[in-house]
């Protein structure tokens, strides 16, 4: 079994990755780099996944209360909102202001809200 302090860890360098290559993607500009939006997307995805994994265990093992069952549903709910509108914009140019209005504020809100959980549990 996976110690649960590593697993958070592993969440939190992931969130780390996505949002410095994130940056960096934004600072390069366009056309992006295939190779940086790759690892981009994979270390939003891999956050989302072990995230899930963690609520997983955690409602398994009985430690969720309803708060945070909430919490980690809407942070779900952000890394996809986060995924859609980051794919609409590589997909689309000019980008649609929706969409980059949402990648700015939905992976803040992911972020916000997977902290809340991994403090919760």
């Amino acid at each position: 079994m996976v110690i649960p302090s590593i697993t958070n860890a592993l969440v939190a360098a992931f969130l780390a990755v996505t949002f410095v290559f994130g940056y960096w993607l934004v600072r390069l500009g366009r056309p992006y780099s295939g190779v940086l939006l790759t690892v981009h997307k994979l270390a939003s995805l891999a956050a989302l996944v072990v995230l899930g994994m963690i609520l997983i265990r955690a409602r398994r093992d009985g430690m969720l209360d309803p708060r945070t069952v909430a919490a980690g549903a809407l942070a779900g709910l952000s890394f996809i909102l986060a995924i859609i509108s980051g794919g609409l914009m590589t997909a689309l140019s000019p980008a649609p202001a929706a969409a980059l209005a949402a990648h700015r504020v939905a992976p803040l809100v992911a972020l916000i809200l997977t902290a809340l959980v991994l403090y919760r549990m």
